[in-house]
């Protein structure tokens, strides 16, 4: 059964659902700021669910095609109490019946992943394995169950994921391995999917998850190997199991971050081509493209700058086509201007950020940003005559603050755009 999780709710959560609280809004503005008003309606209409449900004065069966709603409210409410008010939830009704479909327990993890709530993804993953022990769950043959399940797992992988790349950041905030509790999820997952004496199958939302998992874990051939068995059921007629624009985009970065820059940009091609023969609908977006301008900006190599604004010229050309969303951001132009720096041509990447700046004039939704003068002004850090930095900087800062101050661009320098001099 959940654990209870009573005592992590604050105090009066507590009263709502002990029903010692009323429900009025005058009450609910004494406790909380107007950002958790949300979160305590949500709150207000669970403690009412579990009144209602205890006293039975309401068709149960009414009321359990209730919960999904509330479930979605308690989400999108993300608050810390969230979480443990699901769980509290879900013990009532356990109490009242031996077992519910998996729908609440998908919902139930997402209350928790969205809750910001220290012990989230353990909980999720303790509610993702109280799923997994019903045997009525798992050998469901509902689809729409099935999804769910599907789903859970999915969610809870990318949420470990997620604190894997927290971990990294801060280690010392972060005690457990999430990477490892990931790859343990998604051999579960694997195990179950080809159990033949269940009806639970991949789908695109798993195979996903399993494209992140190897992507995190730096085995970017093995995703590509995915994305493959991914493509070939799709031919077949498996559609469930067709990659979406996700799906290539991750394996694209798989490769990027690893600096296998042809690889990843023979996966794009492979997305474009795919499209252009009717195979399939999917087609790349701006961080398609952007991943491997990322990938190009942290190349030390003399051609990376030339290779990057090749790739910049490309996302420009095709966002000419109906149908491509791939006009190039601030992120992208930044990027190319990075890489420029990198290979120590601070002229080019002058022309890339007026480049820019034509671009807005031209009508492009596209503004440059304190981190693409910071670049530009790094590039020319890197001028092999000393004597003309200061003024080309100066002219730089210069460009910058009259768009500041004219009010065509809404920005400051910041103390890195002045470190940068």
């Amino acid at each position: 059964m959940i654990r209870k999780s009573i005592n992590s709710l604050s105090k009066p959560t507590k009263q709502v659902l002990s029903g010692k609280l009323p429900s009025s809004h005058s009450l609910f503005q004494r406790f909380l700021s107007s950002s958790r008003q949300k979160n305590f309606e949500a709150v207000d209409k669970v403690g009412s669910f579990i009144q209602n449900f205890k006293s039975k004065s309401i068709d149960q069966r009414i009321l359990l095609q209730q919960l999904p709603n509330i479930l979605i409210e308690l989400s999108e409410a993300a608050q810390r109490d969230s979480g443990p008010v699901v769980n509290n939830l879900l013990n009532e009704i356990s109490l009242e019946t031996t077992a519910y479909p998996a729908k609440f327990y998908a919902l139930a993890i997402e209350v928790w992943l969205n809750s910001g709530h220290d012990e989230s993804v353990n909980e999720a993953r303790n509610l993702l394995q109280e799923l997994l022990a019903k045997d009525d769950n798992i050998s469901t043959k509902d689809v729409e169950e099935m999804d769910c399940i599907n789903s859970a797992f999915a969610r809870t992988i990318h949420a470990f994921l997620e604190h894997h790349g927290l971990q990294n950041a801060d280690s010392s905030n972060f005690p457990s391995d999430f990477l490892t509790e990931a790859a343990l999820l998604e051999q579960q997952m694997s195990d179950l999917h080809t159990d033949e004496s269940i009806s639970l199958s991949p789908n695109t939302t798993t195979m996903n998850a399993r494209l992140a998992l190897k992507s995190m874990q730096t085995q970017p051939l093995e995703a590509m190997s995915l994305l493959g068995e991914m493509i070939q059921a799709d031919d077949n007629g498996n559609s469930s199991l067709a990659p979406n624009r996700v799906s290539y985009n991750t394996v694209i970065h798989a490769f990027s971050k690893e600096g296998m820059l042809k690889n990843a940009t023979d996966t794009l091609l492979l997305m474009l081509s795919r499209n252009e023969e009717k195979k399939s609908e999917v087609k790349p977006d701006v961080i398609s493209f952007n991943s491997l301008l990322n990938a190009y900006s942290n190349i030390k190599a003399p051609d990376s700058g030339k290779n990057a604004e090749r790739v910049l010229d490309w996302m420009e050309e095709l966002s000419q086509t109906e149908g491509f969303e791939v006009a190039p951001d601030a992120y992208s132009y930044t990027a190319v201007i990075n890489a420029y720096a990198k290979s120590r041509s601070p002229e080019r990447a002058e022309m890339i950020l007026h480049r820019l700046l034509q671009r807005r004039q031209e009508g492009y939704n596209v503004s440059p940003t304190v981190v693409t003068f910071t670049a530009v002004l790094n590039a020319i850090s890197q001028l092999s005559h000393e004597d003309a930095r200061p003024a080309r900087a100066s002219s730089v800062m210069a460009l910058m603050e009259e768009l500041h101050l004219t009010g065509t661009v809404d920005m400051e320098p910041s103390v890195v755009t002045y470190n940068a001099l």
